[in-house]
């Protein structure tokens, strides 16, 4: 694996402005990506040409990670240490193992400073008589999630 052995620096001229323009720069370090995003938080962002038929999008991370560090190596998938999924600063990506990147994730676990939900959300949940649909509403968060909660399988330390 090649890898750039500078540190990557916002604006680096390897991407296009198009791509910094979709950018805020926040205090704990993060390059919080403020264009569009897929459902699970992660930016994405176009590359190539409508013209000729090469457009696609690609994730907006793996592309600044890719361009600015080196390619993430097959069977590996990047994890954001710093838990922020809209975070494209490559410096807080390292790729990991699907399995070492799910046992690091602070929504399985049910803490993490990313999570969403305290304590008093999850006692709340378990004891409502409302369907995951309206309380995924209701807390911002997945269906998936709520019924994870309901049935235990996250936030077990609270039992």
């Amino acid at each position: 694996m090649q890898t750039n052995l500078t540190t990557p620096t916002f604006g680096d001229d390897r991407l296009p402005p198009r791509f910094w323009a979709k950018i805020r720069v926040l205090e704990d370090g993060c390059w919080e990506w403020m264009g569009s995003r897929i459902k699970g938080g992660y930016g994405h962002f176009g590359v190539g040409s409508r013209t000729d038929g090469s457009r696609k999008l690609v994730l907006a991370h793996r592309l600044c990670y890719e361009t600015l560090i080196g390619p993430i190596p097959d069977g590996l998938e990047s994890d954001h240490l710093c838990r922020n999924r809209a975070c494209v600063n490559p410096t807080h990506i390292e790729p990991v193992t699907r399995s070492e990147n799910l046992r690091r994730s602070p929504l399985l676990k049910g803490r993490g400073h990313s999570s969403k939900l305290h304590r008093e959300d999850v006692m709340a949940i378990r004891a409502s008589i409302l369907g995951s649909r309206p309380l995924a509403r209701q807390y911002g968060v997945s269906r998936s999630l709520i019924q994870f909660i309901k049935h235990r399988k996250v936030w077990r330390h609270l039992d």
